[in-house]
């Protein structure tokens, strides 16, 4: 079956490969879709999907139509949710039954190939969500290309999370689990992700579940795949995330994350987050460039369900656009989405595509400068300048970062003494370039009103 898939799928195109490095993957701003819930084309996006529960009727041609949304707001990468054909009812896809078919949920394969060549034709990479711990929840005897029952681990709950051999062998949310051990399943799924790049070349892979699959097979994955990966390691603990880098390039920056939560909502410390920064960059050296620092996500209560509080996110979201790693950001960020628990947070983006909603301006405005600097911010290691429980501030080449947790009607002042610009420079905050300090021999002083979150340049790149 799956021979006569490739058979056909290749007839669509001929597809010159472009194998994305993980070098080249450091200049990508990274805008996370849930195919099926971003955007419907024609009458099916006038009005908001009416249950989450369903599908959505998102598809590939919905993106396509919405590239200049995307694109408008600085981003030059879009992560999609999984292609294959996948258990009937799961919008999500992240069940598949038939790994060598595209989901007709999101449309045919030639709809997936102009979907990537639209993207590319204006530099925009695609990254692809990829999963090769399960299957979904079906008759496996009707499944491609695993479909024996020795393809699968026995069937077993994990009920215990620190427990490794649990985790890689007993199924996840009664997913069918599948055994890597066995060499057929080991190949065909090496075999597979070779083909699903070279057939549709797109450029990277966010990998699914990560820790549930034995440390040992994504070494076969990633020699199979020869592209930039992302893996998904749902921990805290920055020894498990080293375990798995390499062979992944790099993982979902998880421990930053929630030391952000922490910092922005759960009551902690602006501290948390410079020491997190500095316990992974000991870690990971230049490899932290490489990191996936993320603003919500299709897993996690987005940030405004747990706080209510424009200012506070506008703070997060410009650490995630700015600190070392690869910036993403979940459709619906931007529009100031608040769903709590799946379903609430994969709410359907269109018919809000306001490109006037200050979250979309706040974003552009921050991509706008972070490109403006270029290969010296990519390249540059940010240095911390200050940190304490209320505020961090640090550089990236010429760009200086300045991030509280105070919070709505609360103000602050800093004056940062450690440095390296000139005495006499003129830095201008890039959200409202009539807020301008000038560096004195005391240092810089900086005023936060309102618990707003700045960005300095010097004034010579305002133009």
């Amino acid at each position: 079956m799956k021979y006569i898939a490739v058979c056909l799928l290749l007839c669509f195109t001929t597809v010159v490969l472009s194998r994305r490095t993980p070098e080249e993957w450091k200049d990508r701003k990274i805008y996370q879709i849930l195919t099926d819930r971003f955007s419907a084309p024609g009458s099916a996006s006038w009005m908001p999907c009416g249950d989450l529960t369903e599908y959505c009727n998102g598809n590939f041609q919905g993106i396509i139509e919405q590239l200049d949304y995307i694109q408008g707001m600085g981003f030059n990468a879009i992560w999609i949710s999984p292609v294959p054909e996948h258990t009937e009812g799961d919008y999500h896809g992240y069940s598949a039954i038939d790994f060598y078919k595209v989901s007709w949920h999101w449309g045919t394969s030639q709809d997936f190939f102009d979907l990537i060549a639209a993207a590319h034709a204006r530099d925009i990479w695609i990254m692809v969500d990829v999963v090769a711990n399960h299957m979904g929840i079906g008759d496996i005897s009707t499944y491609n290309p695993f479909n024996q029952p020795e393809h699968f681990h026995e069937y077993c709950t994990i009920d215990d999370w620190s427990n490794d051999w649990q985790v890689e062998n007993c199924w996840l949310f009664n997913l069918p689990d599948l055994a890597q051990e066995n060499p057929y399943v080991d190949t065909e799924l090496c075999t597979w992700i070779d083909w699903f790049i070279k057939t549709f070349d797109f450029d990277g892979l966010r990998i699914d579940t990560v820790s549930h699959v034995p440390k040992w097979f994504w070494e076969h994955f990633y020699a199979a795949a020869n592209i930039y990966e992302v893996g998904e390691v749902y921990t805290s603990d920055l020894d498990k995330i080293q375990s798995y880098i390499p062979p992944m390039d790099a993982a979902l920056n998880y421990p930053l994350y929630w030391a952000m939560k922490d910092a922005f909502i759960w009551g902690g410390t602006m501290r948390d987050i410079a020491n997190m920064y500095r316990d992974e960059k000991y870690r990971f050296g230049d490899g932290l460039h490489l990191f996936g620092n993320f603003a919500d996500n299709h897993d996690q209560a987005r940030f405004l369900c747990d706080k209510d509080s424009w200012t506070l996110l506008k703070n997060y979201i410009m650490l995630v656009l700015t600190m070392e790693g690869i910036p993403i950001v979940y459709y619906g960020t931007e529009q100031g989405y608040d769903g709590c628990a799946d379903p609430n947070n994969r709410e359907s983006l269109y018919p809000n595509f306001d490109t006037n909603h200050h979250l979309y301006l706040f974003i552009q405005r921050t991509h706008q400068f972070r490109d403006l600097l270029g290969a010296n911010f990519l390249n540059a290691d940010q240095i911390e300048r200050w940190q304490d429980d209320s505020f961090f501030a640090f550089t990236r080449h010429d760009m200086l970062v300045c991030s509280t947790n105070i919070g709505d009607n609360n103000n602050l002042q800093r004056t940062i003494t450690y440095h390296d610009y000139t005495v006499g420079t003129v830095l201008v905050n890039i959200y409202d370039e009539n807020d301008r300090v000038t560096v004195d021999t005391s240092g810089i002083t900086i005023n936060l009103i309102s618990g707003e979150g700045k960005i300095y340049l010097p004034e010579s790149y305002m133009g």
